[in-house]
């Protein structure tokens, strides 16, 4: 499942918002697909990661990766994402530190009042 969107933070400065639920993923080599069927982008199984690098480059998005502790082996596909797309930010849920450059481990302990 996914969800697209558009986020407006002013003038010009509209971010494209894509959501990708990786909870139903069952494998890290299937979340180049899982990303990008919540872009939207048609591709072949032997181009995804080339044309999702292609889609990404030249875009600014935020890219929401949601249950990524089950597929922590697509870690290295997010960092070359992120390395290659300079307009690209991901927000990450995962109950596992990927260990990526520039990550914030935001645990909250909630305790019901």
């Amino acid at each position: 499942m996914s969800a697209r969107g558009a986020v407006g933070c002013g003038p010009g400065t509209a971010v494209s918002l894509a959501n990708a639920l990786l909870a139903g993923v069952g494998a890290a080599e299937l979340v180049p697909a899982a990303v990008a069927a919540a872009l939207e982008l048609s591709t072949s199984g032997s181009r995804v990661v080339t044309d999702l690098e292609s889609y990404l480059r030249a875009r600014r998005l935020l890219l929401v990766l949601d249950n990524f502790e089950h597929v922590l082996g697509a870690a290295p596909l997010l960092a070359g994402l992120l390395g290659i797309a300079p307009g690209l930010v991901a927000l990450v849920t995962s109950r596992t530190v990927l260990r990526l450059g520039r990550e914030w481990d935001r645990r909250r302990v909630w305790a019901p009042s």
